[in-house]
Protein backbone atom coordinates (compact mmCIF):
# COMPACT_ATOMS: atom_id res chain seq x y z
CA UNK A 1 0.00 0.00 0.00
CA UNK A 2 0.76 3.82 -0.79
CA UNK A 3 1.52 5.99 1.45
CA UNK A 4 -1.18 8.57 1.70
CA UNK A 5 0.45 11.33 1.76
CA UNK A 6 2.62 10.91 -1.53
CA UNK A 7 -0.93 9.37 -2.90
CA UNK A 8 -2.25 12.43 -2.55
CA UNK A 9 0.19 14.77 -3.95
CA UNK A 10 0.70 12.77 -6.78
CA UNK A 11 -3.44 13.08 -7.51
CA UNK A 12 -2.82 16.93 -6.70
CA UNK A 13 -0.13 17.05 -8.81
CA UNK A 14 -2.17 15.14 -11.53
CA UNK A 15 -5.29 17.03 -11.14
CA UNK A 16 -3.34 20.63 -11.55
CA UNK A 17 -1.72 19.08 -15.06
CA UNK A 18 -4.98 18.45 -16.06
CA UNK A 19 -6.42 21.93 -15.28
CA UNK A 20 -3.48 23.09 -17.08
CA UNK A 21 -4.59 21.82 -20.85
CA UNK A 22 -6.79 24.32 -21.98
CA UNK A 23 -10.76 23.45 -23.30
CA UNK A 24 -13.91 24.61 -24.81
CA UNK A 25 -16.70 24.56 -22.78
CA UNK A 26 -19.25 25.48 -25.85
CA UNK A 27 -18.05 28.43 -26.78
CA UNK A 28 -15.75 27.96 -29.55
CA UNK A 29 -12.96 29.46 -27.47
CA UNK A 30 -10.47 27.39 -25.27
CA UNK A 31 -10.72 28.31 -21.85
CA UNK A 32 -7.85 27.75 -19.14
CA UNK A 33 -8.28 26.48 -15.34
CA UNK A 34 -7.50 29.95 -14.02
CA UNK A 35 -10.45 31.40 -16.16
CA UNK A 36 -13.17 28.86 -15.28
CA UNK A 37 -12.27 29.28 -11.36
CA UNK A 38 -13.24 33.00 -12.46
CA UNK A 39 -16.39 32.09 -14.37
CA UNK A 40 -17.43 29.59 -11.82
CA UNK A 41 -16.85 32.00 -8.92
CA UNK A 42 -18.43 34.59 -11.00
CA UNK A 43 -21.55 32.82 -11.67
CA UNK A 44 -21.94 31.32 -8.03
CA UNK A 45 -21.42 34.56 -6.61
CA UNK A 46 -23.59 37.24 -9.12
CA UNK A 47 -22.68 41.07 -8.81
CA UNK A 48 -19.18 40.00 -6.99
CA UNK A 49 -16.60 42.35 -7.05
CA UNK A 50 -12.82 42.05 -7.59
CA UNK A 51 -11.59 42.11 -4.06
CA UNK A 52 -14.35 39.78 -3.32
CA UNK A 53 -13.29 37.31 -5.96
CA UNK A 54 -10.13 37.69 -5.43
CA UNK A 55 -10.45 36.63 -1.59
CA UNK A 56 -12.86 33.60 -2.47
CA UNK A 57 -10.66 32.16 -4.41
CA UNK A 58 -7.44 32.69 -2.50
CA UNK A 59 -5.00 34.93 -4.56
CA UNK A 60 -4.08 38.44 -5.23
CA UNK A 61 -6.24 41.26 -6.49
CA UNK A 62 -3.27 41.55 -8.70
CA UNK A 63 -3.71 38.13 -9.73
CA UNK A 64 -7.47 38.06 -10.60
CA UNK A 65 -7.83 41.17 -11.96
CA UNK A 66 -5.76 40.85 -15.27
CA UNK A 67 -7.51 37.35 -15.46
CA UNK A 68 -11.12 39.43 -15.10
CA UNK A 69 -9.80 41.74 -17.71
CA UNK A 70 -8.92 39.18 -20.40
CA UNK A 71 -12.59 37.43 -19.59
CA UNK A 72 -14.19 40.60 -20.30
CA UNK A 73 -11.96 41.09 -23.70
CA UNK A 74 -13.44 37.74 -24.76
CA UNK A 75 -17.16 38.60 -24.13
CA UNK A 76 -17.49 36.48 -21.21
CA UNK A 77 -17.78 39.03 -18.28
CA UNK A 78 -19.02 41.92 -18.11
CA UNK A 79 -18.20 44.63 -15.81
CA UNK A 80 -20.42 47.31 -14.20
CA UNK A 81 -19.71 50.28 -11.73
CA UNK A 82 -21.85 50.56 -8.75
CA UNK A 83 -23.79 54.04 -8.63
CA UNK A 84 -22.79 56.23 -6.12
CA UNK A 85 -19.30 54.38 -5.62
CA UNK A 86 -17.69 54.39 -9.47
CA UNK A 87 -14.64 52.76 -7.55
CA UNK A 88 -16.25 49.49 -7.13
CA UNK A 89 -17.01 47.37 -10.37
CA UNK A 90 -19.32 43.99 -10.15
CA UNK A 91 -18.51 41.18 -12.11
CA UNK A 92 -21.59 38.89 -14.12
CA UNK A 93 -21.37 36.34 -16.28
CA UNK A 94 -22.50 37.48 -20.27
CA UNK A 95 -24.29 34.91 -21.77
CA UNK A 96 -21.18 33.69 -23.37
CA UNK A 97 -19.96 32.84 -19.64
CA UNK A 98 -23.37 31.00 -19.15
CA UNK A 99 -22.26 28.67 -21.60
CA UNK A 100 -19.03 28.24 -20.37
CA UNK A 101 -20.42 27.89 -17.07
CA UNK A 102 -22.92 25.22 -17.89
CA UNK A 103 -20.11 23.46 -19.93
CA UNK A 104 -17.87 23.17 -17.65
CA UNK A 105 -20.84 22.07 -14.87
CA UNK A 106 -21.95 19.04 -17.41
CA UNK A 107 -17.82 18.54 -17.78
CA UNK A 108 -17.60 17.93 -13.86
CA UNK A 109 -21.07 16.17 -13.56
CA UNK A 110 -19.50 13.38 -16.71
CA UNK A 111 -16.45 13.11 -15.04
CA UNK A 112 -18.14 12.07 -11.76
CA UNK A 113 -20.62 9.92 -13.64
CA UNK A 114 -17.69 8.33 -15.13
CA UNK A 115 -15.78 7.93 -11.93
CA UNK A 116 -18.64 6.31 -10.09
CA UNK A 117 -19.15 3.83 -12.36
CA UNK A 118 -15.39 2.48 -11.43
CA UNK A 119 -16.96 2.35 -7.93
CA UNK A 120 -19.52 1.02 -5.56
CA UNK A 121 -22.00 3.06 -4.09
CA UNK A 122 -20.74 2.54 -0.36
CA UNK A 123 -17.48 3.79 -1.94
CA UNK A 124 -18.69 6.34 -4.02
CA UNK A 125 -21.09 7.72 -0.24
CA UNK A 126 -16.98 7.41 1.21
CA UNK A 127 -15.63 9.46 -1.62
CA UNK A 128 -18.00 12.48 -1.32
CA UNK A 129 -17.94 12.48 2.47
CA UNK A 130 -13.70 13.09 2.21
CA UNK A 131 -13.95 15.53 -0.84
CA UNK A 132 -16.43 17.39 1.38
CA UNK A 133 -14.08 17.31 4.58
CA UNK A 134 -11.30 17.89 2.39
CA UNK A 135 -12.65 21.06 0.99
CA UNK A 136 -13.21 22.32 4.57
CA UNK A 137 -9.66 21.15 5.37
CA UNK A 138 -8.45 23.49 2.11
CA UNK A 139 -10.21 26.39 3.12
CA UNK A 140 -9.25 26.67 6.44
CA UNK A 141 -6.08 26.27 5.71
CA UNK A 142 -6.72 29.04 2.81
CA UNK A 143 -8.26 31.15 5.64
CA UNK A 144 -5.03 30.45 8.03
CA UNK A 145 -2.68 31.52 5.33
CA UNK A 146 -1.41 27.89 4.79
Amino acid sequence: MRDPSIQFIRVVNKLARLAQSPTDFGTGEVLYFSELQVIDAVQNTPRINVTALANLLGITTGTVSPIVNRLANKGYIKKSRVSGDGRVVRLELTEKGMVASKGLQRQAREYALEYAKEISFGEWAIFNEILVKLEAFVDKKMRNGA
